[in-house]
């Protein structure tokens, strides 16, 4: 049985960097790199449907440059806006949610399947009348 995904170190790297958004509407401060690593890690990690959406949150914005060979598309992550990094969390948040959602309810079906649908599970008590 698979466990829940952890979301706590995405929830904590999206507080921090929402409380310094409001530093970054002003001027661009710089991206740490850990933050990058991070967004690099859970891209990379995730399902190509998801990654698919990735890539259509990049290209709505004209001023990235996207590099396409044989290997995939590869963007330099550095040269990314504060708004686009804050809306590339918010979609790893939501596609790691989602997920533990989707677990969850599965972990669950399979609780009630083996609760109430195995046939060795079945009430072998007489009833006295």
């Amino acid at each position: 049985m698979e466990s829940l995904l952890e979301v706590s170190d995405i929830e904590q790297n999206t507080e921090t960097i929402v409380k310094n958004d409001f530093i970054s509407d002003m001027a661009d401060q710089d991206i740490n790199v850990n933050e990058l690593t991070f967004i690099r890690d859970k891209i990379e990690n995730m399902s190509k449907y998801n990654q698919i959406n990735i890539l259509r949150i990049f290209k709505k914005h004209n001023d990235i440059v996207l590099n396409e060979n044989s290997y995939g598309i590869h963007i330099n992550l550095t040269e990314l806006k504060r708004s686009i990094i804050n809306e590339l969390l918010e979609y790893i948040k939501y596609v790691y949610e989602q997920e533990n959602t989707l677990l969850s309810i599965e972990q669950q079906k399979e609780e009630f399947k083996n609760v109430y649908f195995v046939k060795d599970n079945k009430d072998n008590t007489k009833i006295l009348v």
